[in-house]
């Protein structure tokens, strides 16, 4: 009797009960083709950077179990049609994957449950066995949600036996047929060509547990930058104290970085609460430290948000509790401002610069993102969901509820109301000295305080015409009015 374990969202071995099995075991990742390579809104669904990040990460875990003797089949394909036929032609008795978020990622689970029985573990949520909500009493917003678990603010503990148990075996020995053989090995080579076609990145490190695991580490005792998390997580970018940035090859501090990893399975969010505490215990805790916990509480929430509401968060009108703002103007303005929003050249030279730096990084700031989102929602006055879009399409930490729960939460279409940012005001506190925006935008890096300026740089003055917008919207007034002051009086 031969089960079947998904290892998709479960690229590690530390905290992985998915590894620990009794009897014969086959390994397999089953990424859905059309989840890359399909479209949605016009927007395609992964661009070559996160999906070269994507297929690397897991040919290096590939590898790493192969070490420990354990085969892995890594197929990107049709699950429709491929997973039952290897269920069939290979005997699979049962299978065991990491337990869902979203609907589209429990479609492979009902999918074998067609054929077979099938059981989850909830491998990557803080709050598994006794400790998970009700759905039905799932608090509408996340203060409640983090008020009920304080002041211990418990979570399941990090699984303590990080041993490989069970049989496992490789494809090829479990096929019972010639052809079958053939078609495996024939999976195992499409696999290789696809790693060969899709260039691994090089300016831009896996998020292996091995190096996300070290890294972290680092960031709680050599540099200890966790004790100022509260403050520089506002940063854009990484800053040295004088307030430049940094020379390049030097490991940014201004975040945590875990994200990556986190959506990918390939750390334990339990695993990183422990090293936490453990830190606090030790050294002694602050706000900082209190504060990374609460993103990573964040995190909890938008994930039973999602497995609460389902499909009803990728409506333009969410759950329908408050006003969403409606797009506006015609079908080609609107999609030259998308565009123009896509590529950072909107003029509005914060939004413009994260957005710059997504596309060369595939990364970008927690406030990078609530900024730009409010900016493409409230100002440019377009669909909420092709922003969470292009976010799945570029960003390497891509997470389902942690994107679209955020977008939704922006726009108004969660269980709380929209949240609009003033742009300037927000440039002006966080970017003071414009530093970012001109490391960003090598058209404004000679203007100083000036490349605050919304639609007046040289590059960017044409499209505040083409967008319809004012020169200056009317809650901007006091902080044009500060900037003016400090560009009279540097």
């Amino acid at each position: 009797m031969t089960r079947l374990v998904l290892l998709n969202q479960a690229l590690r071995l530390t905290d992985n009960a998915l590894l620990q099995q009794q009897g014969d075991c086959m390994a397999l990742v089953l990424l859905e083709k059309s989840q890359f390579f399909g479209s949605q809104l016009g927007i395609t669904r992964a661009s070559p950077l996160r999906l070269g990040h994507q297929l690397w990460l897991l040919e290096d875990f590939r590898l790493q179990l192969a070490s420990l003797k354990v085969p892995l089949l890594c197929v990107l394909a049709d699950n429709q049609s491929l997973l039952p036929e290897l269920i069939h032609e290979l005997g699979i008795r049962s299978v065991v994957m990491a337990e869902p978020v979203a609907d589209e990622e429990r479609q492979l689970q009902q999918l074998a449950a067609q054929y077979v029985p099938v059981s989850s573990v909830d491998l990557n949520s803080l709050l598994g066995d006794s400790l998970r909500p009700e759905l039905a009493a799932l608090p509408d917003s996340f203060s409640q949600f983090r008020k009920e678990r304080e002041p211990k603010l418990q979570v399941s503990s990090a699984c303590a036996d990080n041993n490989i148990s069970g049989r496992w075996l490789g494809a090829t020995e479990l096929a019972k047929t010639k052809e079958s053989v053939a078609k495996l090995l024939a999976l195992e080579s499409k696999w290789q060509q696809q790693l060969l076609l899709c260039p691994k990145p090089q300016q831009i490190p896996l998020a292996t547990e091995e190096q996300q695991q070290a890294q972290f580490l680092a960031y709680l005792y050599q540099t200890k930058a966790i004790y100022h998390y509260k403050q520089s997580r506002n940063q854009f970018c990484d800053l040295a104290a004088d307030g430049t940035i940094p020379p390049a090859g030097q490991t940014p501090s201004y975040a945590s970085f875990l994200s990556t990893a986190l959506s990918h399975g390939s750390l334990s969010v339990r695993w990183v609460w422990q090293q936490i505490c453990q830190l606090e215990q030790t050294l002694g805790g602050n706000d900082s430290t209190y504060w990374l916990k609460f993103e990573l509480l964040w995190r909890e929430y938008f994930r039973w948000q999602q497995r609460k509401f389902g499909n009803l968060l990728f409506h333009q009108r969410g759950l329908g509790r408050h006003p969403v703002p409606e797009p506006q103007g015609d079908t080609t303005l609107q999609q030259l401002k998308f565009q123009l929003w896509c590529h950072g050249e909107t003029g509005m030279p914060l939004v413009d610069a994260n957005m710059r730096f997504l596309l060369q990084n595939g990364l970008m700031s927690n406030r990078g993102r609530q900024l730009v989102a409010s900016y493409l929602i409230y100002d440019l006055a377009l669909d909420w969901r092709l922003g969470a879009a292009f976010f799945e399409q570029q960003l390497l930490d891509y997470d389902v509820a942690s994107n679209w729960g955020n977008w939704a939460y922006i726009a108004g279409a969660g269980t709380a109301p929209g949240r609009y940012f003033n742009q300037l005001k927000q440039a002006l506190q966080f970017d003071p000295a414009a530093v970012f925006i001109r490391s960003q935008l090598p058209e404004l890096h000679s203007l100083g305080l000036a490349a605050h300026l919304p639609y007046l740089a040289s590059a960017a003055a044409p499209y505040a015409a083409q967008l319809a917008l004012p020169p200056a919207r009317p809650d901007w007034h006091s902080s044009l009015e500060k900037l003016q002051q400090q560009l009279q009086n540097p």
